[in-house]
């Protein structure tokens, strides 16, 4: 819009400076006037049909032009946009909570004069947990089966350092060797789960069926996942499957439903 602003007035001032030289000149040289009224509205009409013409030879040397700098500008912006989503969701890939880790941490340093094999095994569970996430999670994507036996470490790493009896257990049907998903999709659910201190037994259910995956979580009914927390599973599941998954949580239970095509 700029430019054809620009466009309309430089052509409008080179008519005119047109007409003013030209009124100079045959002034100047005695010449007879073209135009018998240099003030008659009618030179304006008649200078308007000029300019259309002349806006029309400038807009073909310059259309060229034009179109290049739109598609150089565009194609950055959509640069810019992939940059920043791949940059979203690799924030999101590393989110299991350095919190959860420095907490199994302190246990672990707490458990070392009383019970030296308990804290080995939250060691353990510890390396596991922190090799998927340096070593497997740098891949785009990884088997299904990698990331439920990263859940399940995930589980087992809880259950060590929970100050209360915790229950849990995961039933997997279906082929789940062959399917590819995002690294640490499905950890975001339990993880958020977990995070209330109330819930004392989980059960997780996984099935996948014709590239469909189906990954429920049942828990204390007394409790209801947060608006924040589930926005943020949104959030990831919107950037990664767009249109293609359907989240419901209740009291006690969280469902997904999540289409791998």
């Amino acid at each position: 819009m700029t430019y054809i602003l620009y466009l309309l007035l430089i052509v409008f001032i080179l008519l005119y400076s047109g007409i003013i030289l030209e009124y100079a000149v045959r002034t100047y040289l005695g010449l007879p006037h073209r135009i018998q009224s240099y003030t008659n509205p009618l030179i304006f009409l008649d200078s308007l049909s000029n300019s259309m013409i002349t806006v029309i030879c400038f807009w073909s040397m310059s259309a060229l032009t034009l179109f290049r700098q739109w598609k150089h500008t565009n194609d950055h912006i959509i640069t810019l946009e992939y940059q920043f989503l791949e940059s979203e969701v690799n924030k999101l890939k590393g989110q299991v909570s350095p919190i959860f880790l420095s907490k199994a941490l302190k246990k672990a340093s707490s458990l070392t004069n009383q019970d030296a094999k308990k804290a080995a095994e939250i060691l353990m569970q510890i390396g596991k947990i922190l090799r998927y996430q340096l070593y497997d999670c740098d891949q785009e994507k990884v088997f299904l089966n990698s990331e439920i036996t990263f859940i399940k470490n995930f589980l087992i790493l809880n259950d060590l350092i929970s100050d209360q009896h915790f229950e849990y257990q995961i039933e997997v049907s279906g082929n789940t060797s062959n399917i590819l998903i995002p690294p640490l999709l499905l950890i975001v659910l339990p993880q958020h789960i977990l995070n209330n201190n109330t819930v004392t037994a989980l059960n997780i259910s996984i099935e996948t069926v014709n590239n469909k995956l189906e990954f429920n979580c049942y828990y204390s009914e007394d409790f209801t996942i947060s608006n924040e927390d589930k926005i943020e599973v949104v959030n990831k599941l919107n950037k990664l499957y767009p249109d293609l998954y359907n989240l419901t949580t209740q009291s006690g239970k969280l469902e997904l439903q999540l289409d791998l095509r």
